[in-house]
This record gives structure tokens, C-alpha cells and sequence, in this order.
């Protein structure tokens, strides 16, 4: 079983706020965790961008139109990004104005679940 980590569930209302998260070195894919919702939900996606940076954003989408209401919502898969595992890097996601739902949005997320090559993995530094 690939490693994981796990966070709490939190959302992002405010356009233009984002969760910035440091993925370690030897990653190779990183799996966002959300619900999705009945609204606009649109997620800007950016490896290794400047802190802020709103350009060369990957979107996608976390709208469920089957959705009867939010709180139907299971956590699902979001968006799922390869990785070079040679470098750690640095995830940026945004929360972006949907213009299906009047420039409205709202982000949730639940986890962020890395998988990485062991081999890769340096061992942990043990002084002399």
C-alpha cells in the first residue's frame, strides 16, 4: 500500500485563497480528496508556481449536477496530478470564480493522498 497523508476536512469560500501544500521528494502522483458540491466548485491547480500566481493554473471542476443537495456529497477523487519524484514540490490550489455559477465557488478538501517510489526514499539522517 502506497504511503498516505491525511488532513481534516476544511473549505474555501473566498476567491483567490488557496491551500498550499509541500509534497516530499520521491512523489510521483498526488490524489486530492474533496466533496463535491451542487454549486460552482473549480479548483486552479499549480505545481511549483510562484506563491500567489493565478497564471498556468490547471482547472478542474468539483460540480456534481446529481448532487439533491450538499450534504449528499461523499468524498470523491478531485483531481489527481503526476509528479517528477527526482524534486519535492509545492502544490498550490486555488480557489477559483466558476462563470457557470456567477463567479461563485466553493472548495472542499478532505485529503491529499501521495504515492511515491521507495527506492527513492533517502534514509533518515543518523549522526555519527
Amino acid at each position: 500500500m502506497p504511503p498516505q497523508m491525511s488532513l481534516v476536512l476544511f473549505q474555501i469560500h473566498t476567491l483567490g485563497h488557496a491551500l498550499t501544500v509541500a509534497i516530499p521528494e520521491s512523489t510521483t502522483m498526488v490524489n486530492f480528496v474533496g466533496l463535491k458540491r451542487t454549486g460552482g466548485s473549480l479548483y486552479g491547480v499549480c505545481v511549483d508556481c510562484a506563491s500567489g500566481s493565478v497564471t498556468n493554473l490547471q482547472l478542474f471542476s468539483g460540480h456534481d449536477s446529481t448532487l439533491a443537495n450538499n450534504a449528499d456529497a461523499e468524498p470523491a477523487l478531485i483531481f489527481s496530478l503526476d509528479v517528477n519524484p527526482d524534486q519535492a514540490h509545492i502544490l498550490q490550489v486555488t480557489n477559483v470564480g466558476d462563470s457557470s455559477f456567477g463567479k461563485k465557488s466553493e472548495l472542499t478538501f478532505i485529503s491529499i493522498v501521495v504515492q511515491e517510489v521507495p527506492a527513492l526514499r533517502k534514509p533518515p539522517y543518523q549522526p555519527q
